[in-house]
């Protein structure tokens, strides 16, 4: 990062006093200016042209040589000019003040704020960075060709579907598929193939009867025919069977999720409060007349925006990590309107950093084949979250 002082010499009444210093005082005091801010390690020091009453200076360059030779200024500005390559901040001093306190200011932004800006900045070019890699990471496993972006159906097989539970064939996988009793039952015709962990199960292509399951909830398996996955699973109670196929064009024609820029003031501190024991906690879901039940373990307790606020969390996916779903006044406008989830780990002793930045979409932001569940209604935050990743673009183009 680069500072500079900025002059473009305006000569102003004192607001104050009414006075206003000589046009040659003034012009006395930009040279003075250039000479202590090169004195105390700026990186510049430039001055604007202004054709107007109240500005002095018409000329830059002109101004300029009364602060060096020629050969300085020719050097000056050239410097000057390679500065655009970096994080350049400008500063203009309070030429209205008396020109002992400008220098002052001057003398206390060099040395107070500039080391404290620079020691900082590392810090934040770090964050940045662990952000970027994060976030390109987690873009290449949501475009995996075998993901969520790949369904191309979704198909209930439950009798609250189903009356009756009746058999019937599904779009785009092979079979005869129904449910009873907790178990799969899958009819494979003549010719069909359906593959489980490499081993055809239908091997002489004659025809085969296989089952699956039970299922837990929010399990499941996959299945291979032909370049689809078949994934079988359990959701809210009900079993579900949902292709993926690499050439579904949601899959194709993907090209990332916008976000914020990363903001280190949305990663926060906080603490993971235990329940006595976990408390089984229903939530809606993305598809209609659909609820799921998680355990939550306890909550987390942060300060946000100036407000003391409190998460249910969940059971992360990974061991030792939690899950949070969210919702806060973004939502609907720059963010998701459904939910957004954080993947938090909290330390032995409680403390968890919440990284907001780190904020992801599920789903069913993206796709309506899928079963994402809802925040509880304790996690719908007031406060505006501007971290972390917003609508996809895919949902943007439908409103």
């Amino acid at each position: 990062m680069k500072f500079q002082v900025l002059d473009i010499i305006p000569h102003l009444q004192n607001p104050v006093t009414g006075e206003i210093v000589s046009t040659a005082e003034r012009l006395n005091q930009v040279v003075e200016t250039a000479r202590r801010a090169e004195e105390l390690g700026f990186d510049s020091f430039a001055v604007g042209e202004r054709h107007a009453g109240e500005f002095i200076s018409s000329s830059p360059t002109t101004v300029l040589a009364l602060v060096g030779s020629p050969e300085q200024i020719i050097d000056k500005i050239l410097s000057y000019h390679s500065l655009y390559e970096h994080d350049l901040q400008s500063i203009s001093l309070p030429t209205t003040l008396p020109f002992e306190q400008q220098l002052e200011i001057l003398e206390r932004f060099a040395l107070e704020v500039i080391p404290a800006v620079r020691a900082a900045a590392p810090t934040t070019a770090a964050f940045t960075a662990a952000w970027q890699e994060w976030h390109a990471a987690h873009e290449r496993h949501r475009a995996d060709p075998r993901g969520f972006l790949a369904v191309t159906h979704l198909h209930w097989l439950g009798h609250s579907h189903r009356p009756g539970g009746a058999a019937a064939p599904l779009d785009g996988v092979p079979g005869i598929w129904s449910v009873e009793n907790d178990v799969v039952t899958v009819v494979l015709g003549v010719g069909e193939s359906l593959l489980r962990d490499g081993h055809e199960l239908n091997p002489d292509a004659a025809g085969a009867t296989v089952t699956f399951g039970p299922i837990a909830e929010r399990d499941g398996l996959d299945l291979k025919s032909g370049d689809a996955v078949v994934e079988l699973a359990k959701r809210g109670g009900e079993y579900i069977v949902r292709p993926r196929h690499p050439g579904n064009p949601l899959l194709n024609e993907y090209r990332g999720t916008p976000a914020y820029a990363p903001d280190a003031s949305f990663a926060v501190n906080g603490t993971f409060v235990p329940f006595e024991s976990p408390r089984p906690t229903t939530v809606g879901a993305a598809v209609e007349g659909i609820q799921h039940v998680y355990e939550a373990p306890g909550e987390l307790h942060f300060t946000l925006a100036g407000q003391d606020l409190v998460l249910t969390a969940f059971n992360g996916h990974a061991p030792g990590t939690l899950s949070v779903l969210f919702t806060d006044a973004t939502s609907g406008k720059t963010t998701y309107a459904a939910n957004r989830s954080l993947t938090v780990v909290p330390d032995g002793d409680g403390s968890v950093v919440l990284d907001f930045n780190r904020a992801v979409n599920l789903p069913c932001a993206y796709t309506d084949l899928a079963t994402c569940p809802l925040p509880p209604a304790e996690n719908r935050l007031a406060v505006a979250i501007e971290a972390g990743e917003q609508i996809p673009n895919e949902r943007r183009e439908q409103r």
